[in-house]
């Protein structure tokens, strides 16, 4: 199927949400989603930035642009551009991993326009000689968790392969076309009728949320997080049980 890179494409159900939801509260970063990933041991640097801009290239929903018209919403995938990727020495702080998420805080507590804005950041940040910290920032009307995990996966894969003088696939993502397709037939199917209504009868008792000051707005503008981590052996029932 050969698709002009230029093609308007109506958003995804999911997206349509977020837009909405962001055009009522333009200043309101609670869609910016972040991670970053610890690595322990040194970094060649040069392979590393090869292996992100190659696995961001791969990546339709990364470029995306964003624009609406009297029909409304619509996308189109502009060809990949370079970005920024901060690297941030921290290492010789008092506290480097407090100056480090100190930094990610600041970048999501940013606000971004969907329509002239890039949607995502990269930075390395050097916590010690053998520990780096890779942080993404990446707007949640083109990513999820489980698309950043596959960056993660494709990054490592494309720098192993670079550090050990090897060859790799390239364009391995499913491109954007092939899942709004996928979304537009489900959404005009009998099963999302059947799933709609299984909702809408869920909750149909479900009351209105209470709110102490009656114009205030019911969008929070943070979160609060906290941090547990899981044995091996826990990981590995829970993927058990997950499969």
């Amino acid at each position: 199927m050969n698709i002009d890179q230029k093609t308007r494409w109506a958003l995804s159900g999911a997206q349509s949400g977020i837009w909405f939801a962001q055009k009522l509260e333009p200043e309101n970063p609670i869609y910016n989603t972040g991670e970053y990933i610890e690595i322990n041991g040194p970094i060649e640097r040069e392979y590393f930035e090869i292996a992100l801009r190659q696995a961001i290239k791969e990546s339709d929903t990364l470029h995306v642009r964003f624009g609406e018209d009297q029909n409304g919403p619509w996308q189109v995938i502009d060809p990949p551009t370079d970005f920024p990727l901060h690297f941030i020495d921290v290492s010789t702080e008092q506290n480097p991993e407090q100056v480090a998420k100190a930094w990610m805080k600041k970048d999501l507590s940013c606000p971004i326009n969907l329509q002239n804005e890039a949607l995502f950041n990269q930075a390395l940040f050097k916590v010690a000689s053998n520990r780096f910290f890779w942080y993404q920032r990446i707007h949640h009307i083109v990513m999820d968790a489980f698309g950043f995990s596959l960056i993660a996966q494709r990054v490592s894969t494309i720098y192993t392969a670079l550090v050990g003088k090897h060859s790799y696939d390239k364009g391995v993502f499913h491109p954007l076309h092939s899942v709004l397709e996928e979304d537009r037939i489900y959404r005009n199917s009998e099963k999302f009728e059947q799933d709609r209504q299984f909702w809408l009868d869920r909750f149909s008792d479900h009351p209105e949320v209470v709110s102490l000051a009656e114009r205030a707005p019911r969008t929070s503008k943070s979160f609060l997080q906290q941090t547990g981590y899981l044995s091996p052996s826990m990981t590995e029932s829970l993927y058990i049980a997950a499969r």
